[in-house]
């Protein structure tokens, strides 16, 4: 078969999946992993985001972003959960609406360690403690270094009635239990 999109990103709490689309057709009960030509490992097939109206050809998680993952499983380590559902402000964004660069926030999960330091649907964080956060990848890298319990200081820039105003927030973050 053959991949046929992976430009689709399925969306959890802190972090984003690509998703390969192919045009090989399999039960929607089936599961496994793809490879390349090269007998390479490039995803695990997941049931959970079909394209619509093609429900039986397979679709798959792509491997680079599962990778920091699966080493943190392999060696017993804990995730840390902050707890939002992101994206990176695009150009076109940033241009036309005049969002500033950084981790936009999409959702903030009900209990979470970002709903209790005062974040919001809506903010933009643009650091964490010293480091600027200038995309999601930024803000991922950053937290992925982190341990539970760990404070950070996190930067975030919310609208208001004439642009957005700079706003600090203590977060403690927490373990993430895996699903």
């Amino acid at each position: 078969g053959v991949i046929t999109a992976a430009s689709a990103q399925a969306s959890d709490a802190d972090v984003n999946y690509k998703l390969l689309q192919t045009d090989i057709v399999g039960s929607p009960a089936a599961g496994g992993v793809l490879f390349n030509l090269y007998g390479q490992f490039i995803g695990i097939i997941t049931h959970n985001y079909p394209a619509p109206g093609m429900e039986n050809l397979i679709t798959a998680y792509g491997i680079s972003d599962l990778k920091k993952r699966m080493e943190k499983l392999s060696n017993d380590q804990a995730f840390v959960y902050f707890g939002i559902i992101g994206t990176s402000v695009s150009l076109s964004v940033h241009e036309e609406l005049s969002v500033p660069y950084g981790t936009y926030v999409k959702d903030v999960l009900l209990d979470s360690p970002a709903m209790r330091a005062g974040i919001q649907k809506g903010d933009v964080i643009t650091r964490i403690d010293e480091f600027d956060v200038n995309s999601f990848s930024d803000f991922l890298t950053e937290l992925y270094k982190r341990n539970p319990d760990e404070k950070l200081r996190v930067t975030v820039l919310r609208q208001a009635q004439n642009g957005y105003k700079e706003m600090y927030m203590d977060v403690t973050l927490s373990e993430r239990k895996q699903k």
